[in-house]
């Protein structure tokens, strides 16, 4: 990690040693100050650059760069500097937890702007799967894609998520978010109402047999 000097703060002219010229009147002394104003210049260049390397001080372009490193999963997709940033540190997240319930937990939680309390993970040690769980209206901050690209991410390889994704909501009517050809249903309790929200994904639905199966919904009106 880079380390400013200690003695960065004092000033060029200040560090003329004896028996150079100290009045501010000197040739010297002028030449100097010029040559701090350029300095100080720099030195807040250098500051800005570090920070715009760090998500939590980004933002606007820089924030997009980080993003690029992290190649389709990174992309802004619509959120503003406040969500994107929140994403990209549970992409961060993700790299610093991988392979544990809790790393993956963090990771989806900041990718959907929620907590880690939001997100619950039940795991099934006989076929290598796990199923993830968010409470309340956790699901409504993102598209569904998101959820398995930063399970995926987060999760160690010899694993893989259950599909569907679960939501356990409050009471609410049925929402629909236009700009999208398919919607995802998820499967929710049965003591709640489901959240339809567009997805980038192909849907899927569950009945109460726990059968899967596909549905293409129209433009008609939910009943």
């Amino acid at each position: 990690m880079l380390e400013r000097d200690a003695d960065a703060d004092v000033p060029l002219g200040e560090r003329v040693p004896y028996p150079l010229p100290q009045d501010d009147d000197t040739t010297l002394q002028q030449w100097l100050a010029e040559l701090q104003v350029e300095a100080d210049d720099v030195d807040a260049a250098v500051d800005a650059v570090l920070a715009s390397v760090q998500p939590r001080a980004a933002s606007g372009q820089a924030l997009d760069e980080l993003g690029r490193d992290f190649g389709v999963l990174g992309r802004r997709r619509g959120r503003d500097d406040e969500q994107y940033r929140s994403f990209l540190l549970g992409l961060v997240a993700a790299f610093d937890g991988r392979g544990t319930v809790p790393g993956v937990e963090t990771a989806i939680a900041a990718g959907v702007l929620a907590t880690a309390d939001d997100v619950s993970l039940t795991e099934d040690f006989d076929t290598q799967q796990y199923e993830v769980t968010l409470e309340n209206e956790a699901w409504s901050a993102h598209q569904s894609g998101t959820v398995r690209e930063l399970a995926d991410l987060a999760d160690p390889s010899v694993v893989e998520l259950r599909e569907p994704v679960h939501n356990r909501l409050s009471p609410a009517g049925v929402q629909v978010v236009s700009g999208e050809t398919e919607i995802t249903v998820m499967h929710v309790s049965a003591s709640a109402t489901p959240t339809v929200r567009a997805a980038d994904t192909q849907h899927e639905t569950v009945d109460s047999a726990g059968t899967f199966g596909t549905e293409q919904f129209g433009t008609g009106e939910f009943s």
